[in-house]
């Protein structure tokens, strides 16, 4: 299969597995940027490779001013983190930005002893460059007080690699993560939450900085979306809605092993780098599409992007004033089921028939007089016709102003001949 210059096509063994604390699976974004798939998907690399070198200081490399203690980072070539997230693209700049975002972000969970409220998920990063064939290398460390909880956890939930870089979007693997927790409890049920608590975990969204939709819009554009994903795993998960009246309060899942899944094909990169193209093509800075690609399933967007792009292309109406602006629209409104792409246009003013005036006998014969006055005229020698015109400039100002041998010249002077005099041409020639 052939790929993109800018992409590379990611295969991530299957036996990559680590150990997630159950505090570290169910969180919300306290504060600091959304939580995108993109993080999570770093996250849990990070995780895995902090748990598989055991220790921090592994293949550190020599102080310096920045860093005079690398013995307490966990390091590890770039290109790993890159091939192990399934990044598909080597552009490794946005790595970079993500484990920043990272490093800004504070989650709390619901675990009752509070060890994991409000924390960072990673601490400090240090990137040293690579020169001839060594890579560069990437230096973190996790905040001290959960250090321990987040590499060698007491209480945990065993993840696969592999499956987490197989789903698309925030939700998918929100939901998974859950889901994979309480898949051996007993009656293999989740936990059960209010719908709000779930948009907030599910959407990677810091908790209230954004009015909460209606449920059926979560439905939609998250809920539906992320449990799709999620049983195309090696699990099964089976929402059930408790209600208050007409109104759905709170949600819980039923989990259950899938005993036979289907063959398993690579994990799709976690950045298209043409759909990324195509995103910020409409006005997007590339980390604007990069959270867009991160919390939007990569199909729903392919399908708006190409009804944003039939409509910039539609000369008929006016241009959009921002692309960007309006592709938000498209994918909030959902444009695509709705199919809601072009502006109500007003229908455009009936043209009027053109009215075919028929002409009266006296108007026909008017103008055959005309006709024949002109070419009596045309017959003349030259100095009776300047005699003609000698009278017909004399008669009113507005003939000299005519252009000589002229359509308007013509018509005027053979109307002059028959209206003005009403005479035989004859009695205008001067006798003899």
């Amino acid at each position: 299969m052939k790929t993109r210059p800018s992409e590379v096509l990611t295969v991530v063994e299957p036996d990559k597995e680590f150990r997630k604390a159950n505090n570290a699976v169910s969180v919300r974004v306290k504060s600091g940027p959304t939580l995108s798939m993109m993080g999570r998907r770093l996250f849990n690399v990070m995780l895995y490779h902090a748990q598989h070198l055991g220790a921090p200081g592994v293949n550190a490399p020599e102080p310096w001013g920045a860093c005079p203690n690398p013995g307490d980072y966990y390091w590890i070539p770039l290109p790993d983190i890159a091939h192990d997230a399934a990044w598909g693209s080597k552009d490794h700049k946005l790595v970079v930005w993500t484990l920043q975002q990272l490093q800004t972000t504070l989650v709390e969970s619901d675990d009752p002893s509070g060890r994991f409220s409000s924390v960072q998920l990673i601490g400090s990063v240090h990137i040293v460059k690579g020169s001839g064939r060594r890579p560069s290398l990437v230096g973190w460390e996790f905040p001290r007080s959960t250090r321990d909880i987040l590499s060698n956890p007491d209480f945990y939930t065993k993840l696969s690699i592999f499956h987490l870089t197989s789903l698309q979007t925030t939700g998918g693997a929100a939901l998974y993560e859950i889901a994979k927790r309480y898949l051996t409890n007993i009656g293999g049920k989740t936990s059960k939450n209010h719908w709000h608590w779930w948009h907030d975990t599910l959407t990677g969204r810091q908790i209230g900085s954004i009015p909460y939709p209606e449920y059926r819009y979560f439905k939609r554009d998250v809920l539906t979306p992320a449990i799709e994903e999620v049983n195309r795993t090696d699990i099964h998960v089976v929402p059930t809605e408790s209600r208050q009246g007409r109104l759905v309060t709170d949600l819980q899942f039923m989990v259950t092993l899938v005993t036979q899944t289907s063959l398993e094909l690579p994990p799709g990169p976690v950045i298209d780098s043409a759909l990324l193209e195509r995103v910020c093509a409409l006005g997007f800075t590339e980390r604007q599409a990069c959270e867009l690609l991160g919390t939007m399933a990569d199909d729903f967007l392919r399908a708006t992007l190409e009804l944003v792009e039939e409509r910039l292309n539609d000369k008929s109406l006016e241009p959009l004033k921002s692309p960007a602006a309006f592709f938000r629209k498209a994918l909030k409104d959902d444009y695509v089921s709705t199919a809601k792409i072009k502006p109500k246009v007003l229908p455009d003013k009936p043209i009027p028939a053109k009215v075919v005036e028929v002409e009266s006998p006296a108007a026909t014969e008017r103008k055959g007089r005309v006709t024949q006055a002109l070419l009596e005229f045309d017959a003349l020698a030259a100095m009776e016709q300047n005699n003609v015109l000698g009278e017909f400039y004399l008669t009113s100002a507005t003939h000299k102003r005519l252009k000589p041998g002229g359509t308007m010249f013509r018509k005027t002077l053979g109307n002059w001949l028959v209206d003005a005099t009403d005479r035989p041409l004859a009695q205008l020639l001067p006798s003899n």
